[in-house]
């Protein structure tokens, strides 16, 4: 969830104008100045720091945000679409970490907003945003988030806020005509976009309205969807291809996921966290993909929390079902438990079972049996631990009575 951030209006500084470029709004955008023009929520701390994308300086800050608002501005008409882009790079692990725009009217009302779910990434990694903001827009205002509760930091460089054909003949890129795509859940999937530029300007790419639980993810440096498809459903995908002067070319397409077969050996998604952290919510104070696994070429380490997965809408008869998976224990813990809980199809609970996982220092398969009612649709599977020691997880499954031994 994002939390709300406390958006200020902040004292413009007409030096800064003389040295940045003319068609930015944001001021002091990369943070040479220091912390000039840009303030947090009242729980974030921001800090300069030397490692930068460009110049001598750049910002970082970790759970929480920043924000910055534009001076009054005029002649907005409702048709011409603005950039928010910039670039960012994680230190550490965060959970989740979004970018976004809001438009305000002149008592600062809200009358719309953009807002796209980033992936984390080690090394500075641009991001765009293209957006129209309503006629009577007057404030324009830029804020980031993000969540790491074990510590994770976010570091931003080269902010920029700018309306289209911001320089004088440019030329905007081309872009190619994208085919609509289907794609079946927890397919694997891959579609380059396409551009060119007259001008031989440098050519990055926004994409609005990929939901960021999708398992789609966005390359905007080259253009490139990939990742596993999920959840089922439709959307419709708004692709750009943006020059850094200002110039924009756009296309639509459908995205269209839809429902494989139920397979019993097999109803969560990413058993053995090969794809990343795909298909599972965590809630632990220390998360680490490591190498160290009893299949496959990774496992999942926690310390202190869990994670669990809701399974896609299922339509199989009453049945009993294991919740299969190795774990092992590192260090002391206070406690660790695996279940497994049924909902009906408006998600209510109607049955779950749990057990004790027993501390071992290799490898052991665990395995939670539960029997559901024919009123089942939904299958959720959990882990928990508590205490200063780190679980071991790999190859979790679950399955129906049919196929216990995988």
């Amino acid at each position: 969830m994002i939390f709300k951030l406390l958006l200020l209006l902040l004292t413009a500084f007409g030096f800064l104008h003389a040295i940045e470029p003319q068609y930015n709004f944001l001021k002091n955008p990369g943070f040479e100045q220091g912390k000039t023009a840009w303030d947090a929520d009242g729980d974030t701390k921001l800090k300069i720091t030397s490692d930068a994308h460009s110049g001598q300086k750049a910002i970082r800050y970790k759970n929480g945000g920043l924000a910055q608002s534009t001076d009054e501005l005029s002649g907005i008409d409702g048709q011409t679409r603005y950039v928010l882009s910039g670039y960012y790079k994680n230190k550490g692990t965060v959970d989740g970490m979004w970018m976004g725009i809001e438009f305000a009217d002149a008592d600062w009302n809200t009358l719309g907003s953009s807002e796209i779910a980033l992936s984390s990434s080690y090394q500075y990694t641009p991001f765009a945003i293209v957006s129209t903001p309503p006629a009577g827009t007057v404030y324009i205002t830029y804020w980031t988030w993000s969540e790491s509760p074990a510590g994770g930091q976010t570091l931003l460089d080269d902010l920029a806020l700018y309306r289209e054909n911001a320089t004088p003949g440019n030329h905007a890129p081309t872009l190619d005509a994208v085919v609509n795509q289907q794609s079946t859940l927890g397919e694997s999937v891959s579609l380059q976009l396409h551009a060119t530029d007259s001008d031989n300007d440098t050519v990055m790419y926004a994409v609005q309205n990929l939901d960021e639980e999708s398992g789609i993810y966005f390359d905007t440096k080259t253009g490139k969807f990939f990742g596993t498809a999920s959840p089922v459903g439709s959307y419709t995908l708004k692709v750009y291809a943006l020059d850094n002067r200002g110039g924009i070319a756009g296309r639509q397409f459908d995205w269209d996921i839809t429902a494989a077969p139920v397979t019993p050996c097999n109803i969560l998604q990413n058993a053995g966290f090969e794809d990343n952290l795909f298909g599972w919510d965590i809630y632990a104070t220390q998360i680490d993909r490591v190498t160290d696994a009893h299949a496959g070429n990774y496992a999942l380490r926690i310390k202190d929390g869990g994670l669990d997965q809701f399974s896609q809408k299922i339509t199989a008869a009453a049945d009993t079902y294991a919740f299969n998976g190795y774990y092992k224990i590192e260090g002391s813990v206070d406690g660790a438990w695996a279940g497994l809980i049924f909902y009906d199809d408006a998600q209510n609970v109607i049955g779950s079972q749990s057990i004790s996982l027993d501390p071992t220092t290799t490898y052991q398969k665990f395995v939670v049996n539960a029997t559901s009612t024919d009123t089942m649709r939904y299958v959720q599977a959990w882990i928990w631990t508590e205490g200063s020691g780190k679980v071991f997880l790999d190859e979790l499954k679950v399955s129906t009575s049919g196929c216990y031994n995988y």
